[in-house]
């Protein structure tokens, strides 16, 4: 797994001592580096910029930016909001990752059974229709076969009545 444990630092801006606003900084333990292109992917508005390396992004009137080793998160007004919304972006990046780590063992499976599989593995709460959604923007979808036709031989020597 790509993020095993994270740091967060809750704090009003210093720019605005007096301010009803919160910013927050996740520092993580591994870099993310190599993610931020799927992110890019899969977050609408998602603004990479490949030289620096960070990817920007608004979501609700929240700036958060990622870069390899942490997450910034501004202008929130609630502090338990910031909080969730730090805890959500990381579970997103979370799932992403299994998802792909789940595809790549097995590329057949679909997005039930990746789902079931992740459940399995990690032991997390996964909710199906955000993995369709994941795998679906990620390009990881696996081709339905489709079933082989039977057909008879019209050359037989008897009719059905």
């Amino acid at each position: 797994m790509l993020i095993e444990t994270y740091d967060l630092e809750v704090f009003t801006p210093p720019c605005e001592p007096g301010a009803e606003r919160f910013s927050a900084i996740v520092r993580l333990t591994a870099d993310i580096r190599a993610v931020l292109p799927y992110l890019n992917a899969t977050l609408r508005g998602a603004i990479y910029e490949p030289a620096v390396p960070a990817l920007r992004w608004t979501k609700g009137g929240h700036y958060v930016t990622f870069q390899p080793y942490q997450i910034a998160v501004s202008n929130v007004e609630d502090r338990d909001a910031v909080v969730s919304c730090c805890h959500r972006a990381a579970a997103r990046r979370m799932s992403s990752q299994s998802i792909e780590e789940v595809i790549a063992t097995w590329p057949t499976y679909g997005y039930r059974r990746v789902t079931a599989q992740i459940r399995r593995d990690k032991q997390w709460i996964v909710n199906g229709k955000r993995v369709r959604r994941l795998v679906q923007e990620m390009g990881l979808q696996v081709k339905v076969r489709s079933k082989r036709r039977r057909t008879t031989d019209s050359q037989h020597d008897y009719f059905a009545l």
